[in-house]
Formats: structure tokens, C-alpha cells, sequence
């Protein structure tokens, strides 16, 4: 059960509890990371076309990221790496590069050493949903903190015990209704992630009473 250990309460909090518990969680845990993924990835999906089409409308060509000195060290090095996934003597696509790269290089792109470069391209156009200007250190922290949660997520780690984790679920709808609405319509459609969070591990406990 030493899997189950992030899954335990504390002992001052509840010394009685045992292995049924840690379970009910662990499934719990499960379906909270099922209920995520279309936000996520719908995020993702919407974040990298809009700041991709954002940057080939401001430097008039889909390969904007090859211009050289636009992109620091660690970006450039993501897209060295994008290439090198490309088959050799393939025509270069520029959605073949794009198609390689990560929810964290197009979140990299707001960071503050692009703050006279890419950041005013971006955040002029890459939000249509949103009425008013946003500040970039605010856009780049929510979606880093977001995307610390997509890593957990992915990754199968615990998230049932982030107190934050209903507020970061409305935002990541927030963002994707700010860059894509017909996307944020879709992913509203099939998103399940408040009644199971709200239902906590009741709903698993007859799958995990088979067990015992």
C-alpha cells in the first residue's frame, strides 16, 4: 500500500483510518484527472493556434520561430527539438513543429524576458473573449499554475487534496472561453469535473467494498 501513501490523512486528523480509505481516495483521485482532461486539453489546443496564428500574422510567416534571436536559449532549444521529431527529407510544415511543442513552451512565450518582444503581439490579439486588457505577469502566472496542474494530472499524481482546485478548473474554462468560445462551448458540453469533485469518494465506495 505504499503507493496509497498520498492518499492518507494525517493521524491527528483521522487515526482510525486505513487502507478502505486510501483507496476510495486514490479512485477519486482518478476521476478528478478524467474530468480535467478536456479543459486541459482543449486549453492547450486553443492557447498554442491562438498564439501561433497571433505571431505568423505579426512577422508575416508561419516559421516565426525560426527568425533568428527572436526566441531565448530554452525555447529555442524546444524547437531544435521539434525538428529533430520531423522525418528526415520531409518537407518542413510549420504545423509540424507547432504540433511537437508543449502546453509550457506557448506559456514560456508570456514570460516577462519576452515583455518588449512577443508579449504585446500576444496579449493584443490572442484573447478575443476578454473585454478588458490583462496585465502579462497575471496571464503567465495563472497559466503556469495551471500548467503545474496538467503536469500532475498527465503524470497520475494526487490532486484530490489541492484546496485551490475548484477555482484553477474555472479558469481553465475562463481561458479557453477567452481565446476560443466555440471551444469553450464544446468543452463546457463534456466537462464533469463539479459534480464529481462535489460528490467526493461516496460515489466509489461499492466498487471499493468489492475489493474487501
Amino acid at each position: 500500500m505504499e503507493r496509497l501513501q498520498p492518499y492518507k490523512l494525517p493521524r491527528n486528523v483521522n487515526p482510525d483510518e486505513g487502507d478502505y480509505d486510501w483507496l476510495l481516495r486514490y479512485v477519486w483521485n482518478i476521476k478528478l484527472c478524467e474530468s480535467l482532461y478536456p479543459g486541459l486539453q482543449n486549453l492547450e489546443i486553443a492557447l498554442r493556434n491562438a498564439i501561433h496564428n497571433t505571431l505568423s500574422k505579426a512577422y508575416e510567416t508561419e516559421f516565426w520561430f525560426l527568425k533568428e534571436g527572436l526566441l531565448k536559449v530554452g525555447e529555442s532549444e524546444q524547437i531544435r527539438r521539434a525538428e529533430r521529431l520531423i522525418p528526415t527529407g520531409k518537407r518542413k510544415i510549420a504545423g509540424k513543429y507547432v504540433a511537437e511543442l508543449g502546453f509550457g513552451f506557448w506559456v514560456s512565450l508570456l514570460h516577462k524576458r519576452y515583455h518588449d518582444s512577443l508579449v504585446p503581439k500576444i496579449m493584443k490579439t490572442a484573447f478575443p473573449g476578454k473585454a478588458h486588457p490583462m496585465k502579462r505577469s497575471l496571464v503567465a502566472g495563472e497559466l503556469d499554475t495551471i500548467r503545474k496542474l496538467r503536469n500532475r494530472v498527465f503524470h497520475h499524481e494526487p490532486i484530490w487534496n489541492n484546496p485551490r482546485l475548484a477555482v484553477l478548473h474555472n479558469q481553465i474554462l475562463q481561458y479557453v472561453a477567452w481565446l476560443n468560445y466555440e471551444l469553450f462551448i464544446v468543452t463546457r458540453g463534456v466537462d464533469g469535473f463539479e459534480t464529481i469533485h462535489q460528490s467526493g469518494t461516496t460515489p466509489y465506495k461499492e466498487i471499493i467494498a468489492e475489493i474487501g
